[in-house]
């Protein structure tokens, strides 16, 4: 059987990502953060994609309705639970589900 390998000792960009055989996950292609008191959820995905978004507190309970949205390299924002503390975003893309853990 025979292999074939590309070594990257530097990242020049001109390795088509179809020849890196990398599979982007949910946790590396969203993040969550807080701007001016409001809840944010970037997503960079390369096509449109149904995702859900939940919003939990830190006892585990939902403190938002989940929302469905159709996003591809965009950022929505989340409802603001009206307290500060820990909490939890729940992203679901398919059969993948990521937690985001913000301080608000």
């Amino acid at each position: 059987e025979k292999h074939d390998f590309i070594i990257h000792l530097n990242r020049s960009g001109d390795c088509l990502l179809k020849d890196q055989n990398i599979n982007e996950s949910l946790e590396a292609l969203t993040q969550a953060y807080i701007n001016d008191n409001k809840i944010f959820v970037k997503f960079d995905f390369e096509e449109l994609s149904d995702v859900n978004v939940a919003l939990f507190n830190s006892m585990g309970q939902q403190v938002t309705n989940p929302q469905n949205f159709s996003v591809s390299n965009q950022t929505i924002c989340l409802e603001n639970p009206g307290a500060h503390g820990i909490y939890f975003v729940r992203i679901i893309k398919g059969n993948e589900v990521v937690t985001k853990k913000i301080y608000l």
